[in-house]
C-alpha cells in the first residue's frame, strides 16, 4: 500500500498503450483490509436513480499510513469482508478525484484483524494458489453480443437523455478502458452523435438512420473483445495449473 500514488502510476502509464495482448497492469496487495465500505444506487443528473451499483471503501494495510480509496462497480458493501484480504485491483487516476482504487477481485485470509496471528505472512510462504483469487468459471458473452448490448444501452440513453458516466459504461458492459473506447468510436462511425461533459459523463443522440456501413469500427471492436475474452481464458486456465 505503501507504494501506491503517483511513481507506479507514472511508472505503470510507460506500458501504455494497453490493449491486445497487452492489458492493464493489476496487482495484487497481500492482507489488507476494508473500512469506511458503502454502497449507493447512482442518479442521473435529473436526479433519476439508474440501475448502477457502486460500493466506496477504504483499503489499509500494516505499511498505509492511511486508508486509501478505492471503488467496486456493481457489487454492495455487504459482499466486503470483514477482515484480512488478498486484493487485486487497479490504479487509477481522476482528474478531480485524484489517485484512487478499482477492485477487481478479493480473498479473504484466515487471519482476522485484531487476532493474535495478526502478522502478514512471509512472501515466500504465499504460495500462487494462496495469494491469488480462484476464478473457477468464466461465463463469456460472444463479441458480437457485447456490441448488440452496447448499441441497445446507447439506443435506450438517447431515447432518454440519460447521461451515463464513462466508469459506469464500463462496468454495465464489463468493457476495459480500451475496449470502451473502441465502442465509442464505432457508435459514432454508426451515426450517434456524443459529448462529453466535465465530469465524464456522456450524452447520446441517436441517428435518424442508423449506420450499418461501417464494419471497420465495428470489426475492430468485436475484435479486441475477443483477444479480451482470450486473455481471461488463457489466465483462468494457468490459475489451475
Amino acid at each position: 500500500m505503501a507504494d501506491l500514488g503517483q511513481s507506479l502510476f507514472r511508472q505503470l502509464k510507460v506500458l501504455e498503450p494497453y490493449g491486445m495482448g497487452n492489458p492493464v497492469p493489476r496487482l495484487l496487495i497481500r492482507n489488507g483490509w476494508f473500512e469506511a465500505v458503502r454502497h449507493q444506487n447512482l442518479k442521473d443528473s435529473r436526479g433519476k436513480a439508474v440501475s448502477f451499483i457502486k460500493t466506496s471503501f477504504e483499503l489499509w494495510d500494516d505499511t498505509s499510513a492511511g486508508g486509501y480509496p478505492g471503488e467496486w462497480w456493481g457489487h454492495y458493501a455487504d459482499e466486503i469482508p470483514q477482515g484480512r484480504c488478498h486484493i487485486v485491483v487497479e490504479l487509477d487516476h481522476h482528474r478531480l478525484r485524484g489517485y484512487y482504487l478499482r477492485l477487481i477481485d478479493l480473498r479473504p485470509t484466515s487471519v482476522a484483524i485484531g487476532s493474535t496471528e495478526d502478522q502478514p505472512e512471509p512472501a515466500k510462504n504465499l504460495t500462487k494458489t494462496e495469494a491469488q483469487p480462484q476464478i473457477t468459471t468464466l461465463s463469456l458473452r460472444s463479441p458480437v453480443e457485447v456490441w448488440q448490448q452496447l448499441v441497445g444501452l446507447a439506443k435506450y440513453l438517447a431515447r432518454t437523455q440519460t447521461p451515463i458516466g464513462l466508469e459506469e459504461l464500463r462496468a454495465s458492459l464489463d468493457l476495459t478502458i480500451t475496449s470502451c473506447d473502441l465502442g465509442l468510436t464505432a457508435l459514432m462511425e454508426a451515426g450517434f452523435d456524443l459529448s462529453i461533459s466535465s465530469s465524464d459523463h456522456i450524452l447520446l443522440t441517436a441517428p435518424t438512420i442508423f449506420n450499418t456501413s461501417t464494419p471497420k469500427a465495428i470489426q475492430q471492436f468485436v475484435e479486441v473483445i475477443q483477444e479480451e475474452q482470450f486473455q481471461q481464458l488463457y489466465r483462468a486456465s494457468h490459475q489451475h495449473r
